[in-house]
């Protein structure tokens, strides 16, 4: 026993010696316990780590490769401590000449902090962990930036490692044209040299100089200059005078990718339709870096062009039987002399209106020379008159037949000049005096009129016995006052007894209507004073109104004693169950006081605003402090709310209504008409306007801006028009181009929509003058499939997203063994309010917005590591939010709508062109979205195009019909399902237990190859060829590409050709499909 005590006593202290010395006992034998730095690893974010390589020569090499000037790149540099015992670093020191736009951060605490610098705190890295630093790279400069530093630590391998890090400052994109002027085949610019953007700050294209219609092309190359594919996410015209210039992309998928070192080639065309200088930008935008590059274009019409100042001439109100000369300036803005040939007052215009003055014509103008025009109005009797002066002249966009130009529009407004007396107040009440003293009033004597009064003199023409109203000041007899001047008139009240009494003030002149104008005088004597308040009304009901428009009411105080009542107090306060947006928007400022009964201070006026923010019931309550003895006003409900008993001298005034929302939405939000034949028409293509609300909304004006624009209606509603709750209208437009040239427009609808009151929907559109018509698509080279998972997130939701983050690999699996290029993003049904730290692990809920768990992409791809995990960590969204409104079709809406799809702080990245976009929504309650499933089918078809039906599917896990799961865990999820089965969706059951089965059932379907092509213009079908990869497809046996597998369907009614199973074609294949466009008769 005491042998063994010694050995352990021996022993232990071996442990103690060993341990001092760095050594350690790993199963009898002793190892060295030092920290070591034997593997790192590089990567591009810090959520992952990459597989660790050893550390060779005590040295580490970081490239950040090529890198956009001004943008910062960071590379994450993991080094792991490999040895058993803890690692020390005590300071990391920068090598001289180190680029200093290179920098480095270590993570300690829980974020990126100064490394060590060997004067403060070291840095503890415990065995088997990582130090991680964060190495960035922010070039100012163009070329290439080297820099080093020394990581001093107690590593027993590498105590002084060395990391060397480099990079390049580039531009990731640049614009280039040659630089000379004209059109790109002009010798001139066929030889030029090629300038860029890079070295030219404003870089522009001269077109030169061009007659009206003449077409000036010019080359332009956008290249990628960086070690990455750039998204080139807008790639369009600016502002000014972008509708005299085309953009031809020659093919390139721009705005799009721009793959790594490869050079896209468009040509801008200018094609000035009037004369003089015209000037914009062609806008090139990365989405990679945000960087924008503008192009300036200029070019000059050789043209005359006519330019009123102004268009429109307003004389304003000019007194009958007077004249009055206004004149405009015409200016010859174009670059060639201007013939004015005539200047004639428009036929439709008021005799009124006459041109006075006028120069003689014909009348030529050099470009920059302006001639003045005078017009004369002379009305003769009181009216408003309108009329116009037509302009004839050489100007290209002239009538070629008799060279009407345009019209410049008049208006006037004519009076009769008269006198207008009136008297304020009308009648004047005295209230309360009490017997033996004086009040005195003002009258004030006002000209309304338009001509100069004579005030005759004024007199009491009637007055009681004892001659209690009295004239204290009057002006003299026969003043005149002036259009808008006012007299000043003083009367007074004495009463000698008690009781009413009346009297007349007369005013006499020369008024229009009448010599004498008479002012009621009223009084009452009395004995003594107190305040008599009355509140009317004594509770107010606003009714129904919509979310965010407003409704007033006035609550009107009025003092019926004769002595002054004071208001102390006006407070809201709030329904304990249903507090309202409700709050006092006009009073005067408290305390204040209301004079006695009759006075014209007696009375004051309260508005208050219901301002409805969400729906459902609002109530408020306006309490009222006085020195009132016998006021006392309120019920139990107010009470209830106020907080307590109502005293004497107060009273509380109930506010309620309700509210609902009408939001109103268009499908789809804009509308691209293709290219067109000039002088055919586009096939009808439709709007619908939508109601998603519950209560009308007022549709005042529909209309297309410009109104000249080619785009016109074949259906529409007459305004004003009432869009009822949940309602939807249809519009319909074609589109008749007259030129063979690119044109916009705008369809705006006008509205006391909740959300917008102006609804913007774009009109686009092509002209040509060629029938015939080449189509090409390309098969991505891997199948692309964007998925949208919407997930409950309310109380009951916690199994269910457990299921769904366990089984998911069911799911994903088919798309894995396919290659398929996958993008997965979640939401939740919440659609109100924006929740913090939510889910497991926690993170923020925004509603409509990508859910982001911490350490996870938003966006799951192929290329995330550990895909399964990332989709289980996102989607365990939690159960706290949603229950007020599980609205996952609202959501799913949001989401995918314009200001969350486009803005990548959202969902920007998301939702690719080319991909399949496939929405599944898991939720054990019903949807409760607001308006009717068919604005989500008709949005959710929108977005691939209603002819790309394979291209776009809604599926939905969610509660059996009728009754959900039968058992009270799930209720029937039929406006899911209904959605679900309308656009070819799947629909599962929440239900299951089975859920491996019910995503890979989801799974099958989400991925597929892209089948059906629309085409861009109405087909002849008789011409139609069809080739892929240059081998000709033949036409089907049938008229059904579902049941014929033996080629390619033309249908008609969506204008899609749709392959049979057998002809799908594959991987990166290219489509063309030939055939000769119908011309439709407008």
């Amino acid at each position: 026993m005491l042998f063994r005590q010694n050995r352990a006593l021996l022993f232990s202290l071996a442990i103690v010696l060993t341990s001092a010395a760095g050594c350690d006992d790993d199963r009898g034998g002793l190892t060295q316990t030092n920290p070591k730095i034997d593997g790192f690893a590089v990567g591009d974010t810090d959520t992952a780590r990459p597989d660790l390589s050893p550390v060779e020569g005590g040295t580490i090499q970081v490239n950040f490769g090529k890198v956009d000037l001004e943008t910062t790149r960071y590379k994450y540099l993991f080094l792991n401590n490999g040895g058993r015992g803890t690692l020390t670093v005590y300071q990391l020191s920068w090598a001289d000449g180190s680029s200093p736009e290179m920098s480095a951060m270590c993570f300690a605490g829980g974020i990126y902090q100064a490394c060590p610098d060997g004067q403060g705190q070291p840095l503890k890295v415990d065995p088997g962990q990582d130090l991680v630093l964060r190495l960035a790279y922010t070039p100012l400069e163009l070329g290439a930036d080297q820099a080093s530093f020394i990581l001093y630590s107690d590593a027993d391998d590498n105590p002084q490692l060395v990391v060397e890090l480099r990079g390049e400052g580039v531009r990731s994109i640049k614009v280039c044209i040659s630089q000379c002027t004209g059109d790109q085949s002009s010798s001139q610019c066929s030889s030029a040299p090629v300038v860029c953007s890079d070295e030219a700050d404003n870089l522009t294209a001269d077109f030169g100089e061009a007659d009206v219609g003449q077409q000036v092309r010019r080359r332009v190359w956008v290249h990628n200059l960086s070690d990455e594919d750039q998204q080139i996410g807008t790639f369009r015209f600016g502002p000014g005078d972008y509708n005299q210039f085309e953009l031809d992309t020659m093919g390139n998928q721009l705005p799009g990718v721009l793959p790594v070192g490869q050079t896209a080639e468009v040509e801008i065309i200018y094609r000035p339709m009037v004369g003089g200088e015209h000037n914009t930008t062609l806008m090139v935008v990365s989405e990679n870096t945000g960087k924008e590059i503008d192009l300036g274009l200029t070019g000059r019409a050789l043209a005359p062009r006519v330019c009123p100042d102004p268009m429109a001439v307003d004389f304003g109100n000019v007194a009958a039987g007077e004249t009055k000369t206004e004149s405009f300036k015409i200016t010859n803005c174009g670059l060639r002399e201007l013939t004015i040939f005539d200047l004639q007052m428009n036929p439709s215009s008021s005799p009124d209106f006459s041109l006075v003055n006028t120069p003689a014509l014909p009348l030529v103008l050099q470009p920059a020379e302006s001639v003045d025009v005078q017009v004369q109005y002379a009305p003769p009797s009181d009216g408003s008159d309108a009329g116009g002066v037509d302009i004839y002249s050489d100007d290209p966009i002239s009538n070629p037949s008799n060279h009407f130009t345009g019209t410049v529009s008049l208006q006037g407004r004519s009076v009769v000049r008269a006198c207008d007396i009136q008297a304020t107040p009308y009648a004047v009440n005295f209230g309360g005096v009490v017997v033996g003293g004086t009040q005195t009033v003002d009258v004030i004597v006002s000209n309304q009129g338009t001509d100069t009064c004579t005030l005759t003199s004024v007199e009491i023409t009637r007055n009681t016995a004892q001659n209690e109203f009295a004239i204290v000041e009057a002006p003299p007899a026969n003043s005149t006052f002036a259009p808008s001047d006012t007299l000043l008139v003083k009367v007074s009240y004495s009463p000698a007894d008690l009781g009413q009494d009346t009297g007349i003030l007369s005013l006499f002149g020369t008024d229009k209507d009448t010599n004498e104008i008479k002012v009621d005088l009223n009084g009452m004597g009395t004995e003594a004073s107190v305040c008599d308040l009355q509140v009317t009304p004594t509770s107010q009901n606003y009714g129904l109104v919509k979310v965010n428009n407003t409704k007033s009411a006035t609550v009107v105080l009025t003092n019926r004693g004769q002595a002054a009542c004071s208001i102390t107090s006006l407070q809201l306060k709030q329904s304990l169950m249903a507090p309202g947006d409700i709050q006092i928007t006009s009073a005067p400022p408290v305390p204040f006081t209301l004079d006695r009964m009759g006075t014209p201070n007696s009375s004051a006026q309260i508005e208050v605003t219901f301002a409805p923010t969400h729906p459902g019931s609002h109530k408020s309550y306006l309490w009222i402090n006085t020195n009132d003895p016998d006021l006392q006003l309120g019920g139990w409900d107010c009470m209830i709310n106020g907080g307590g008993q109502i005293n004497p001298g107060q009273a509380c005034v109930p506010l309620s209504g309700s509210a609902d929302e009408g939001t109103i939405a268009a499908v789809p939000s804009d509308l691209d008409f293709g290219v067109v034949t000039v002088g055919c028409a586009s096939p009808e293509l439709r709007v619908t306007i939508y109601n998603l609300g519950g209560i009308p909304i007022n549709i005042s004006r529909i209309y297309i801006d410009p109104s000249s624009s080619p785009f016109s209606f074949t259906s529409a509603p007459m305004t004003p028009y009432q869009l009822n709750g949940g309602a939807s209208v249809e519009l319909r437009l074609r589109y008749v181009p007259v030129s063979a040239a690119a044109d916009r427009a705008t369809l705006y609808i006008e509205s006391d929509a909740s959300n917008t009151q102006l609804l913007a929907i774009p009109l686009f559109g092509r002209g040509t003058t060629t029938d015939q018509q080449t189509d090409v698509f390309h098969q991505p080279n891997r199948v692309m499939s964007d998925v949208l998972f919407v997930v409950d997130n309310s109380g009951s939701m916690s199994e269910e997203q457990n299921a769904l983050a366990t089984n998911f690999s069911s799911f994903i699996n088919y798309a894995l063994s396919l290659d398929v290029d996958f993008q997965i993003g979640v939401i939740t049904t919440e659609v109100n309010d924006p929740e913090t730290n939510q889910g497991n692990p926690p993170r923020n809920i925004y509603p409509g917005v990508l859910v982001q768990a911490p350490g996870r992409p938003k966006i799951i791809t192929n290329s995330t590591p550990d895909v399964p995990g990332s989709f289980a960590d996102n989607v365990r969204v939690g159960t706290c939010c949603s229950d007020e409104q599980e609205a996952g079709l609202e959501a799913a809406w949001m989401a995918l709508s314009p200001g969350y799809i486009d803005d990548p702080s959202k969902n920007g990245g998301f939702l690719r062109e080319e991909a399949k976009l496939y929405i599944i929504i898991v939720s054990d309650e019903q949807d409760q979205s607001q308006g009717n499933p068919d604005f989500y089918v008709d949005f959710f078809s929108s977005i691939k195009g209603y002819r790309n039906t394979e291209r776009m599917a809604v599926s939905a896990i969610v509660g059996d019909e009728p009754d959900g799961c039968g058992n009270g865990l799930a209720e029937s999820g039929s406006r899911y399902i209904e959605v679900a089965n309308r656009t070819g969706g799947i629909f599962q059951s929440i239900c299951t237990s089975n859920w491996a089965q019910a995503l890979q059932n989801l799974g099958i379907d989400a991925f597929a190859a892209i089948r059906e092509f629309p085409l861009s213009r109405p087909a002849d079908q008789s011409t139609i060829t069809v080739t892929v990869d240059g081998s000709t497809v033949p036409k089907a046996s049938c008229n059904d590409c579902d049941s014929c597998p033996d080629g390619w369907v033309y249908y008609p009614d969506t204008n899609t050709i749709c392959f049979g199973a057998n002809y799908v074609p594959g991987r990166g294949a290219v489509i063309e499909v030939d055939y000769e466009a119908v011309c439709v008769q407008p």
